[in-house]
């Protein structure tokens, strides 16, 4: 049977013996050897040290000077992010952004002067404000090369002219002009895929014979 301080031999208690409340002198001197332990050079500072010292003029200074480095390195990365995205080019072309209005030029605008009921150069170009207000920013100009106007300007004859029903080339420089003067392009329907019979690069190839024969 394990002894025990607080009673004797024959079961009677004994607290004249033990101090009640009071801790073991072996647990005492462990907490007395970590409290030594911890007086060394890296036993760290109480906060009344801390507070203390951070209060001190160089203390506060250098915490303020590395805050404004902070923010202002901050703002720079910020200004140069911006800087950067304005310009950077455009992730996409304008062709597939911008707004495009298309124009059948022999049915918009009649203003030539000459009361033939067919549209023209000068109809756009007279109407070139009123397409700049609708917010787009180019405009397409079905078939307006040189025809005979068997298939509406898409039997083209010559494409280095333009259909002298929508008026003549002093004409169309005119309304590019007009345009590009509102920041407006202008697309042309190229038609590399059909000719008329009257084209040159048919009459050269001397095919106009063959091709009337396939149409017989």
């Amino acid at each position: 049977m394990t002894d025990n301080p607080g009673f004797d031999s024959d079961g009677e208690t004994k607290f004249d013996d033990v101090e009640l409340g009071k801790e073991s002198p072996v647990k005492n001197e462990k907490a007395l050897e970590v409290a030594e332990k911890q007086k060394g050079p890296h036993a760290g500072m109480r906060k009344e040290d801390v507070l203390k010292y951070s209060s001190t003029p160089f203390w506060r200074g250098l915490r303020w000077t590395l805050l404004i480095l902070l923010l202002l390195g901050w703002l720079a990365l910020l200004g140069a992010s911006i800087g950067l995205i304005i310009a950077s080019p455009r992730c996409l072309p304008w062709w597939q952004t911008t707004v495009i209005y298309q124009i059948y030029p022999r049915s918009f605008l009649d203003a030539n002067g000459t009361a033939d009921g067919i549209g023209d150069f000068a109809g756009i170009t007279e109407k070139m404000d009123y397409i700049k207000d609708l917010g787009v920013g180019a405009i397409l100009l079905n078939s307006i090369y040189k025809s005979p106007d068997r298939d509406f300007g898409y039997d083209v004859s010559d494409l280095k002219d333009v259909n002298e029903n929508f008026g003549s080339i002093d004409d169309f420089e005119a309304l590019l002009n007009a345009a590009h003067e509102r920041d407006l392009k202008v697309i042309l329907d190229f038609v590399p895929n059909q000719a008329s019979l009257e084209s040159e690069i048919l009459r050269t190839a001397n095919l106009v014979a063959l091709v009337k024969q396939k149409m017989i």
